[in-house]
């Protein structure tokens, strides 16, 4: 009897996100407008501890200036997964409450600390999310059944935004409604020393702490309406940079490899109305302000852009401007995408829903654009069109999509895919952009993401076990019992998926593809194992 299971695809299964928008926590803007409430109540630094703490700060901070001088790096990148834990309640079909809680994983190797970090703040924020939930869901509850409507929600999404050998930077996204006039929302920015795991200080990325402080500042008054900020805004921003240690807390900020971005989220210098404000520092703006440690070096310059933003392009664009537009078809489950490049346009219509759109500016390749739509069963197409002509044009699909991954190095980023050998998961492997600006891969492996998969024999099967280490690896035939667990690791998606065992021993398991499963050692694959997870 075939023991292979299909099961109803899920967007866990292809890490995708839900589409619906949340709102946020309420308690942390309550603890924001506390600490502004306090900075007004409490006597404040006299102007020349101000003074002095800067200078104290200056003194400490750029004592070693050799660390400003270095030459950027090439850049390793770090593959990271996105992923998720669910709570809710439910009733006739309506939403009640319920909370969500990102959670992240390494999947590159050697970066145990930052893996121990990670673990704790999953921890952390799935626990304070339950919390939440508990404390709410009788409100939640009493509010359904007194009103019929209630969807009480509290989210924490992470924006991973970079993700290297120097440094790894998102933003937590604090989002929920807990009743009330309005939702709340909430940015905090996160930064770690991938080799210590450890938080890293804006002080340790920025060559002049000083001009930073001064180019935010004026970054404020000159785009931003006086009117929208809290009479003493100024004082709140000073003592953010140079006040007390939970003063500081609030000033948040994460790093790309674009610019450096600051978040001043809402109750911090002004009133709920205004939002929050957010100051960018461009890495090749006139004060050269972010150490040239964390400037990624060489010719592959990649950056998400938004629609009816126009752009201008590089020197090898023609200084051309270039902006996109989308329309949406929701009856035939289409978009028909409007590119303006320079005074020439051109629409393409492409199935699925618009996710995402990329700019990859190649020194020698040129400019595409990489755009990602969402198909049926929530799988995701990569569109590619060529920018380096006057009439802008559509190259066509490439490998895998990006999804809510980091694609910030158009010489080395992942892409990821659905596979479906041995059961169905979602693996990567790294790419460049090619000539013809089509991805193109720059390995025959891909990694399997989903960790914890398994599989039990229920017969004998021939493996060729891994000896030895590294470069070095040699593969001896060997024979498993019926009984052995087999963790699926690494496959080229055709003829072997490489497994670990419990024991921590790697081994292949070779495999003859027939349309869609597979034999082993002439058995059909579903004779060979307990149960084998395809999705349908």
């Amino acid at each position: 009897m075939k023991k292979i299971v299909l099961v109803v695809l899920v967007s866990a299964l292809l890490m995708t996100a839900c589409g619906k928008k949340h709102t946020q926590i309420t308690e942390k803007l309550q603890d924001q407008t506390e600490h502004v409430e306090s900075v007004e109540e409490e006597e404040t630094k006299t102007d020349q501890e101000l003074s002095e703490a800067k200078e104290s700060q200056k003194d400490s901070d750029f004592s070693e200036t050799a660390d400003n001088q270095n030459e950027g790096q090439e850049l390793i990148p770090i593959d990271i997964d996105v992923s998720g834990e669910y709570i809710g309640e439910w009733l006739d079909g309506n939403t009640i409450i319920q909370g969500h809680s990102a959670t992240l994983r390494i999947l590159s190797e050697g970066y145990d600390k930052l893996e121990n970090t990670f673990q704790e703040f999953n921890e952390t924020n799935w626990q304070e999310v339950q919390e939440i939930y508990q404390e709410y869901y009788q409100q939640a509850m009493d509010q359904y059944n007194s009103q019929g409507f209630s969807e009480y929600d509290i989210s924490r999404k992470i924006n991973l935004l970079r993700a290297d050998n120097k440094i790894v930077s998102f933003t937590s996204n604090e989002e929920s409604y807990l009743g009330g006039a309005h939702g709340s929302y909430f940015v905090k920015g996160m930064n770690f020393n991938p080799v210590t795991g450890d938080l890293l200080s804006l002080k340790e990325v920025v060559t002049d702490y000083d001009q930073t402080y001064e180019y935010t500042k004026e970054y404020l008054q000159r785009e931003v309406d006086e009117e929208a900020f809290f009479p003493d805004y100024l004082d709140s921003l000073e003592q953010m940079f140079y006040g007390e240690e939970w003063q500081s807390d609030q000033l948040s900020w994460s790093l790309d490899s674009q610019e450096l971005t600051l978040y001043f989220n809402q109750y911090v210098l002004g009133p709920y109305s205004s939002g929050m404000f957010v100051v960018e520092i461009p890495f090749d703006g006139d004060k050269k302000l972010v150490k040239e440690d964390y400037v990624p070096k060489g010719n592959g310059k990649v950056r998400k852009i938004w629609e009816g933003v126009e752009t201008v392009l590089s020197e090898e664009g023609n200084g051309q401007t270039f902006s996109y537009s989308i329309q949406r078809n929701e009856d035939a489950f289409t978009n028909t995408i409007t590119l303006q490049l320079g005074q020439e346009s051109m629409d393409k219509e492409l199935y699925g829903f618009f996710v995402q759109a990329y700019l990859v500016q190649m020194s020698e390749e040129g400019n595409w654009l990489y755009v990602e739509c969402m198909e049926d069963n929530d799988w995701r197409t990569l569109h590619v069109f060529d920018l380096n002509q006057k009439q802008p044009s559509y190259v066509g699909i490439g490998e895998g999509y990006i999804g809510e991954h980091v694609f910030s190095n158009g010489e080395n980023f992942a892409l990821y895919e659905r596979i479906d050998l041995l059961g169905t998961y979602i693996a990567f492997r790294h790419y460049q952009v090619g000539p013809d600006g089509l991805p193109k891969a720059l390995e025959d492996i891909y990694s399997i993401v989903e960790n914890d998969y398994s599989i039990t024999s229920t017969v004998e099967l021939p493996v060729q076990m891994h000896k030895g280490d590294g470069e070095s690896v040699l593969r001896e035939q060997e024979i498993l019992p019926s009984g052995t667990k087999y963790y699926l690791r690494k496959t080229d998606g055709k003829t072997f998926v490489e497994m670990e065992l419990e024991d921590g021993r790697r081994c292949d398991i070779l495999l003859e593809k027939e349309d869609f499963f597979s034999k082993i050692n002439g058995m059909d694959e579903a004779d060979c194992f307990e149960f084998l997870r395809y999705v349908g």
